[in-house]
């Protein structure tokens, strides 16, 4: 049997990385820069991380039936203990890439599109923390009399210099005290939802879902939990199948599947009526319209 996880792994990082190449491993396998032996049956199947694969080459002959797509990679391995690259033909893996939103065979992470966000999240969870420091550790300043001579002033410096919450330091009469920084800090709530909220509709996950369900609020998140599934069962028929029945065709070319048309049947996520499979397939053909309208003219 098939390691079938292979595929989600796969999926994954081209979500993550915008693409991956998932081998096709045959009983019969040669050098890995010859085509498959299509008749060859399938043995295993072998995510390559994005990292190994070092080039992507398309085709840029408009004669070729594949031509704008990827041709063939190149990936580098250790052979011998030393790093080789190796071009690998198309007829060797399953090229999986993320280009819904974008006309790139190469494909595009879904963190680019937020990749700014995430460093603001990253710099105002620093701010806040800092400042909410800052506002619970002051600064502490220390006025001396005036006829303070410079053995007070180096003893005072020597026990003041550690101050905390957690020390103490006894002054005589006439030193003074100051405290500065010590505020009412702003709440960061105003910003960080923003952020949230930009992150949310960059990775097109429901804002109320990546907070989770809040109390009284529950209408709502379960209306946000049926758009999410709409949009994941678009996902599955858009992006995933065609991955899927592309392994399927290769299994029916090795015969360890039988051949003849098929029809992929996923598992809902909730039981949904006739009205919202309607508009499911409808938001699938608009978006099948809008992919095609935006290929280049020839």
């Amino acid at each position: 049997a098939l390691p079938i996880s292979s595929f989600y792994r796969a999926f994954v990082l081209m979500f993550a990385y915008g693409r991956c190449a998932l081998m096709l491993g045959t009983e019969r396998d040669a050098s890995i820069e010859d085509e498959r032996d299509e008749k060859a049956q399938m043995r295993y199947l072998a995510v390559m991380h994005p990292r190994y694969v070092k080039k992507v080459n398309i085709e840029t002959d408009p004669k070729k039936q594949d031509y704008g797509e990827v041709a063939n990679i190149e990936i580098e391995r250790l052979e011998g203990g030393s790093p080789i690259q190796r071009k690998v033909p198309r007829s060797r893996y399953i090229w999986l890439a993320n280009i819904v939103a974008v006309d790139d065979p190469k494909g595009v992470s879904i963190l680019t599109s937020i990749m700014d966000q995430l460093t603001i999240k990253k710099n105002l969870d620093w701010s806040v923390g800092e400042s909410y420091f800052k506002n619970a550790s002051p600064l502490h300043q220390l006025e001396l009399p005036d006829d303070a001579d410079q053995d007070e002033f180096d003893e005072a410096d020597e026990k003041f210099k550690d101050i905390s919450a957690r020390s103490e330091f006894v002054t005589p009469a006439g030193y003074k005290i100051y405290l500065h920084g010590t505020q009412n800090v702003t709440s960061p709530a105003p910003y960080t939802q923003h952020n949230l909220k930009c992150i949310s509709a960059g990775l097109d996950v429901p804002y109320q879902l990546m907070l989770g369900t809040a109390a009284g609020a529950v209408t709502g998140a379960e209306m946000n939990l049926k758009d999410y599934y709409q949009s994941i069962a678009v996902m599955q028929k858009l992006i995933v199948e065609p991955y899927v029945r592309e392994l399927i065709d290769v299994l029916q070319g090795t015969g360890q599947i039988p051949a003849g048309p098929y029809q992929l049947t996923w598992n809902p996520l909730e039981e949904m009526d006739e009205k919202e499979r309607a508009e499911i397939a409808k938001m699938g053909a608009d978006a099948l319209v809008s992919a095609i309208n935006a290929l280049p003219k020839l």
